[in-house]
């Protein structure tokens, strides 16, 4: 049925579905998997409970029976969490065709332990969608409960997003003085009291404006990169390849280089040299293993090691080299899930033996019948449907295989190369980061955490919710955090009459390059304002190609083109954040920057604490 708008959305239980996605071989029965309540709360009336979550991918929702006449519009309503963090609480849209899904769009709210107002701009969809429906659930699992009340949708061609005019507000304190340093000297990371920096090796607090690309495939094509960042008033790039190139660029130019940062990317060498080292196994019903290494197979350190040899034997000594990313591209889904690879197996099996010293007393305590502990490693538990006891010891020993791979990757790194910065892998933020939370302590080993942040636009800016995750990875480590990648696409990139270009996720994208340039510039200056940010890059250089089209990330269309309005706006910003930048001869017309929001009080600490208590010592 398809319903009028503009409406309200009813809760009753003949309006809304339970939805949840098990996979074909769980062995997780429904009701255990989640909980779906409605009941009464003061002062909202009817109110739909979701959690907690304890099995299943992506998330648990309920789904509105009746789609909407719409292809886009907005929905309204209240909410609040318990024991929820950022990007735990998610709204979902489906797009339809004649009955056909066409996809879905997720949108995330930030944790609120009392009743807060929302709404979710769905401002566009998929080429020939004729209806829609809406989902309201969670995407974290610890015991966490997300609530949702007084529900509307209407018709408004999804809020369309705004951004200012005025020039970007610049909060964050001003940079030290120049340290005493004695050259030679390297780059460091500096708490100054008001807020963190990149501080240079010749003493100077930096904040570190760049692009992250891969380098030309010759000196002159990385040399053209070179003089249009230089001219754009960046001060870093960073290398996911090539490194040769960057050191020949700035070997040219010893006087005027760019900072270079250097990624490690395990799941890529994994799949460019197959069997070269063991990842996490998959579960039950995957082909494919997990990205996250097996850090207990022996070849993986020697890899690594030979990996980071080759980078490390060109820039120890240089200056102008920053860092490296220990990691990329890494996933956290479900990890206790994952150990049955034959390294990390063995060595779970060998802590329960250690534990428990005979099986008697492990299926005393987990509720199990197994007649050795070659026969539990044979069958290979899903700690999803053992009791608390089996949960609680797969949980302590992922714990233990997340602190190997983060002692052994920072370890490998220091002995090849102990003049530079190391930065944790490059996190992904958003729902993902979630999985990573119980495990990001370990990470304070590391000199910095970097993550990768896409702008989300659901209005002009960052997000509170991607705010309070850059809290949690700075309060949970520690450390500084660097936004090793961010980007968006505008929908009006076509090139020589083809379908526009746009970002692989579709979603995130913004309708024009005017929109694009404003939204970039008022993002990055969000970011700058964060005390204890030292550095955002943008990503990329030039279009890319993703999922066999071209997608608008890139400061230069496929034909070498600029894109006027953005490269506009982020010299203007370059200029204001850092240095004095060149003339731009082929930009034209700075873009409008729009004013950064006041840093809001998220009290996000405690919520981690509650969901993960008495976390072991490192």
């Amino acid at each position: 049925m398809v319903e009028p708008f503009p409406m309200h959305l009813p809760i009753a239980a003949d309006e809304w579905s339970k939805e949840l996605s098990l996979g074909v071989d769980s062995d997780v029965a429904v009701g255990a998997a989640a909980s779906f309540t409605m009941a009464t709360e003061v002062p909202y009336g009817s109110t739909l409970a979701i959690g907690p979550w304890n099995a299943g991918f992506r998330h648990a929702e309920y789904r509105y029976n009746k789609k909407f006449q719409s292809a886009a519009g907005t929905l309204r309503g209240v909410y609040r969490t318990e024991n929820m963090m950022s990007y735990g609480t998610v709204v979902t849209a489906s797009f339809y065709k004649s009955g056909k899904s066409l996809g879905s769009q997720d949108f995330y709210l930030d944790a609120s332990t009392t009743w807060s107002y929302f709404q979710i701009p769905i401002r566009f969809s998929p080429p020939g969608t004729d209806t829609m429906s809406i989902g309201l659930g969670v995407a974290q699992k610890v015991w966490s409960r997300a609530f949702f009340s007084s529900l509307s949708f209407s018709r408004e061609d999804g809020l369309p997003l705004k951004t200012c005019v005025e020039a970007p507000l610049l909060t964050r304190a001003p940079s030290p003085a120049p340290a005493a340093i004695t050259p030679p000297g390297f780059f460091r990371l500096v708490n100054a009291g008001s807020a963190w920096w990149l501080v240079t090796p010749h003493g100077h607090y930096a904040y570190s404006t760049g692009v992250a690309a891969r380098a030309g495939e010759d000196v002159n094509s990385t040399g053209a990169q070179f003089q249009l960042y230089k001219a754009m008033g960046f001060n870093s790039v960073s290398a996911d390849s090539n490194i040769g190139s960057w050191i020949s660029a700035n070997t040219l130019r010893p006087f005027d280089t760019l900072w270079v940062f250097q990624t490690l990317n395990t799941p890529s060498w994994a799949e460019r040299f197959s069997g070269a080292f063991d990842r996490l196994a998959a579960v039950k019903g995957e082909a494919a293993e997990h990205s996250f290494p097996d850090p207990y197979d022996p070849k993986f350190a020697a890899f690594y090691r030979a990996s980071v040899r080759t980078v490390a034997q060109y820039v120890q000594n240089a200056p102008w080299f920053v860092g490296y990313y220990a990691d990329t591209g890494l996933s956290f889904t479900d990890l206790p899930r994952r150990i049955w690879s034959p390294g990390a197996a063995q060595a779970f099996v060998s802590s329960l033996l250690v534990k428990y010293g005979i099986i008697g007393m492990l299926n005393n305590e987990w509720g199990t019948h197994f007649e050795s502990f070659e026969e539990l490693s044979a069958k290979k538990p899903d700690p999803e449907t053992g009791n608390a006891a089996m949960k609680r010891d797969f949980a302590l020993f992922t714990r233990e295989l997340v602190k190997r791979y983060v002692l052994l990757t920072s370890t490998i790194i220091r002995e090849e190369d102990a003049n530079h910065l190391i930065f944790s892998n490059r996190f992904a933020s958003g729902p993902e980061l979630l999985e990573a939370t119980p495990y990001l302590d370990l990470f304070s080993i590391y000199d910095g955490i970097a993550v990768d942040m896409p702008v989300e636009n659901l209005h002009a800016g960052m997000t509170l919710a991607q705010r309070s995750q850059l809290e949690i990875l700075n309060r949970l480590t520690g450390r500084p955090v660097m936004v090793a990648g961010t980007s968006l696409a505008a929908r009006d990139s076509g090139e020589d009459g083809r379908a526009p270009l746009i970002d692989p996720t579709f979603w995130r994208s913004v309708p024009d390059q005017n929109a694009r340039a404003a939204q970039a510039a008022h993002f990055l200056t969000d970011l700058y304002n964060v005390p204890f940010v030292i550095g955002a890059h943008w990503a990329g250089y030039q279009d890319g190609f993703a999922g066999g089209q071209v997608v608008n990330t890139g400061l230069l269309r496929r034909d070498g083109t600029l894109y006027p309005e953005l490269t506009s706006a982020l010299t203007k910003l370059n200029h204001q954040l850092y240095q004095a930048p060149q003339p731009l001869p082929e930009a034209t017309g700075a873009a409008p920057v729009a004013t950064a929001p006041a840093k809001p009080e998220t009290g996000i600490w405690q919520t981690v604490r509650r969901i993960y208590p008495g976390r072991p010592a490192h």
